[in-house]
């Protein structure tokens, strides 16, 4: 099943994702909190430093599984979901949650941590996994998270306004992602959060490949909705309707593709549209989505090439690739 899952998102007969974030250690959506020195206090010189099993044994076969199913390069960033608690001040919501590294940068907690990267990318890279990249915590600021009821696009463009050439990536995103009784069953099949490219993003990233039935693992006891869901009971695997709206973007939007402008003639709710330019055939890309409950007709007009009438059921998503 996991080699299926893996070719359905990877493989040129699957949607073709290219990037992936990997956690330095646990995160929220692991069975158990762990980092890679945990319970010794004050080894700064990072001597018990330790990859774990869920590495040996989970994350690296499946990268090395996905590099050699993909015909792209597949482009890797580490991001921790935290430092080691002794490395930290408490945070708000308890010692695993938030709280800033003791001291100051060039001190001794800050050299450490800094320390704690290398280890992981020697780590790796001895395994013979490499990264493109590295967040040096889970929420930076060039790097951002879809929460925040829409409020996030704002910021983009604000962020843009003042800082345009200041490169930007979305590099976490769940829907439905609460607190819910325990063992409740996700609702799949949800349309209304398909997101976009349109506000200045150099890429996309959901938090989650592959969660059970319940939106699960979590030992922070949260769920969430992940593209597939796998129910154990059946030995079978579900995709999402957010697998398939991300497929219209990973699959037809090669690395460096530029979005271009588009704009509509008039307003239509829940309908909406992004469109790009391929720098490998200068091959146009227009992804068009109806969120509505009701079929929509619609004419794309290019004029330096004509236009094509068309027409989308409700809650559809469609990709047009055309040339000059």
């Amino acid at each position: 099943m996991a080699t299926n899952i893996i070719r359905d998102y990877y493989s040129t007969n699957g949607i073709e994702y290219n990037m992936g974030r990997v956690p330095i250690g646990g995160a929220d959506f692991s069975p158990r909190f762990y980092t890679y020195d945990d319970d010794h206090q004050g080894d700064f010189k990072l001597s018990t430093f330790k990859i774990q099993q869920e590495d040996y044994n989970l994350k690296m076969p499946y990268i090395k599984l996905a590099h050699n199913m993909t015909a792209n390069k597949l482009t890797l960033f580490g991001s921790p979901w935290s430092s080691p608690t002794w490395m930290k001040h408490e945070g708000p919501y308890g010692p695993l949650n938030g709280g800033p590294l003791i001291g100051q940068p060039g001190q001794q907690y800050f050299k450490a941590w800094a320390n704690y990267f290398v280890k992981f990318l020697d780590a790796y890279k001895s395994n013979g996994i490499q990264f493109w990249g590295l967040t040096v915590q889970n929420e930076p600021r060039i790097a951002y998270h879809c929460y925040g009821n829409g409020k996030v696009w704002d910021d983009l463009e604000l962020l843009h306004e003042r800082y345009p050439d200041q490169f930007v990536l979305s590099t976490e995103c769940c829907q439905e992602f609460s607190k819910r009784p325990t063992r409740t069953v996700m609702e799949l099949g949800r349309w209304e959060h398909a997101q976009n490219l349109q506000h200045w993003t150099r890429g996309w990233v959901e938090w989650n490949l592959v969660l059970d039935m319940y939106g699960e693992p979590n030992w922070a006891n949260m769920s969430a909705l992940a593209p597939i869901h796998v129910n154990h009971t059946a030995n079978e695997y579900y995709k999402d309707s957010t697998f398939y709206i991300l497929g219209h973007f990973s699959k037809f939007l090669v690395k460096d593709s530029v979005r271009v402008g588009a704009k509509a003639d008039k307003s239509v709710n829940n309908f909406s549209y992004v469109a790009f330019v391929r720098p490998n055939d200068n091959a146009t890309v227009l992804v068009v989505y109806n969120l509505g409950d009701k079929p929509q007709e619609f004419t794309i007009v290019d004029k330096s090439v004509g236009h094509i009438n068309s027409r989308m059921e409700a809650r559809s998503v469609q990709t047009y690739i055309y040339w000059d």
